[in-house]
């Protein structure tokens, strides 16, 4: 699986330290890796999120300026993760999107579970 998500609407950004921070709280056995060199143009770094053998279960690339998320890996991590953001407080309502994982764009809304994301999922 492979999707992305944007701040497509509006001012909004993600506050990348925060996220990674909130992350690493919900998620004690993941990492996060800094870019720096070429990558770091495109990219603050990766989220790693590991399940309980220390697999990378989900990798979550956070663009330059807070403007998207890059995720990679499985689906139903990917589900869970995008649930875990929707429920942040700050997460805006209709200015996120998310691409490549149904037929269409998705806009992301406040409180979605992982179920209804997994039901929306086609690839």
């Amino acid at each position: 699986m492979e999707a992305s998500i944007a701040a497509a609407v509006g001012e909004y950004t993600f506050d990348l330290e925060a996220l990674v921070a909130e992350a690493l709280a919900m998620w004690p056995r993941s990492r996060f890796a800094r870019y720096d060199g070429r990558l770091a143009s495109f990219a603050v770094g990766q989220l790693q999120l590991l399940d309980e053998h220390g697999d990378d279960v989900l990798l979550v690339d956070l663009l330059t300026g807070g403007g998207g998320l890059d995720l990679e890996r499985s689906e139903i991590a990917g589900a869970e993760f995008i649930s875990w953001l929707t429920n942040r407080n700050d997460f805006p309502d209709g200015a996120v999107m998310l691409f490549n994982w149904s037929q269409d764009f998705m806009p992301l809304r406040p409180g979605m579970n992982a179920a209804e994301l997994l039901a929306a999922y086609d690839q």
